[in-house]
């Protein structure tokens, strides 16, 4: 595999991390009901996740 390839990846990876955890904090209840903020934000958290392994 190219090692270019790889790296540049990888960088995306880390953008993608970084925006979603910017997202996730940024949530408040003014954006819905208290059970859809917090579903929102268990999402989120499994993408991170998903996104690290």
């Amino acid at each position: 595999m190219d090692y270019r390839m790889l790296l540049t990846y990888i960088i995306v990876d880390i953008f993608c991390i970084i925006i979603v955890g910017v997202i996730r904090r940024s949530i408040t209840t003014d954006s819905g009901s208290e059970l859809e903020v917090r579903m929102l934000r268990r999402s989120l958290w499994s993408y991170i996740i998903f996104m690290l392994a």
